[in-house]
């Protein structure tokens, strides 16, 4: 049997990648392809500030059938600025013999690694991709050692009439807010945010988040709803117009949503209330659904669940090799979906 190649992906590959990605879907109640037009790389600079891309090949000349990223980027741990890594993106067709790529994938990993290293190196896995976990599971190549950090809930909250527009904020006002409680936060970003686009600075009294509509280099593609949601789609339609609110996308549009991006706050109540300004001028920007993730041991997630929303449910895991020293992280993290 062939064992194919993984190796960096070059310019050539750019439409190969782009339709990999629309291929492969994620599962869940609502199954969905993470899909980058036009360009695959134009969301890279969200990933971190240096990002490595790595595509998996069953023949020489043969197209794009998985691909991984890694990117590194500077957090807060203990209250220090420190360099960790990340690996996402991870997509692979369900093609058998793609496990073949599995030991070589973690071989270049381990190689890009070297070349740039951290002490430690995330990844996020969804609760229903049974898929990958297996493929992680591989002991291949230089496969590190993972084990979780968090479990992760990510709300994607419903917009609706009842949401209102607030006063414009002075951006500084957020930036204070960051500089005061973000390095509090263990996995909180360090240094200034990149360069995402058009994004809208959201604040109210003790917490501050910045709104970013990434539609125009990232999709969240609705490609099916299985369970539960597939068969009472037709009530919970009717129910959301109702409301004012936008219904569930057909299969093959997207998502109309934006992520609520480095929010910080002093206590649950403070990002209530900013997530309630971010829904206003989410409303008034035509969006559907507001993303926030947040770790599962949260005090602040009670709270916030009782807005009307649909969870999804994650892991985030630390990947080590030999002679990573990986610090010890304070409890809940940070949790960027964004950068995932």
């Amino acid at each position: 049997m062939a064992t194919g190649l993984v190796e960096r992906a070059t310019e050539a590959d750019e439409p190969g990648l782009r339709a990999l990605l629309r291929e492969v879907t994620v599962p869940g109640a609502v199954r969905l392809s993470y899909q980058r037009e036009p360009a695959f790389h134009a969301a890279d600079a969200c990933l971190g500030d240096r990002v490595d891309t790595l595509a998996g090949r069953l023949a020489p000349d043969g197209p794009p059938v998985a691909v991984v990223q890694r990117a590194s980027r500077t957090v807060f741990v203990d209250g220090r600025p420190t360099r960790v890594g990340y690996i996402g993106g991870l997509r692979a067709r369900p093609d058998r013999t793609v496990r073949t790529l599995v030991g070589q994938g973690w071989t270049q990993l381990r190689a890009v690694h070297d070349a740039d290293p951290v002490p430690v190196t995330f990844l996020a896995v969804t609760a229903e991709n049974d898929r990958i976990r297996r493929l992680l599971a591989v002991q291949r190549g230089d496969a590190p050692t993972v084990t979780p950090v968090a479990d992760v809930v990510t709300l994607a909250l419903v917009v609706h009439r009842r949401h209102r527009t607030h006063a414009p904020v002075d951006p500084a006002d957020a930036d204070t807010l960051r500089a005061a409680l973000g390095p509090a936060r263990d996995l909180f970003p360090a240094g200034p945010l990149p360069r995402l686009g058009e994004t809208t600075e959201v604040a109210v009294d003790g917490a501050a988040l910045t709104l970013w509509d990434a539609s125009p280099v990232r999709q969240t593609v609705v490609r099916g709803y299985d369970g539960v949601l597939g068969r009472v789609r037709p009530l919970a339609n009717g129910a959301l117009r109702m409301l004012g609110a936008s219904p569930l996308p057909a299969i093959g549009r997207p998502l109309r949503s934006a992520f609520a991006v480095r929010p910080v706050w002093r206590d649950a109540e403070a990002l209530d209330a900013v997530v309630g300004a971010a829904l206003g001028e989410a409303r008034a920007q035509g969006l559907a659904f507001l993303l926030l993730g947040l770790d599962a041991r949260d005090p602040a997630l009670p709270l916030l669940q009782r807005r009307l929303h649909v969870a999804y449910r994650s892991t985030l895991l630390a990947a080590t090799w030999p002679g990573d020293a990986p610090p010890s992280f304070r409890s809940p993290v940070h949790v960027e979906i964004a950068s995932y």
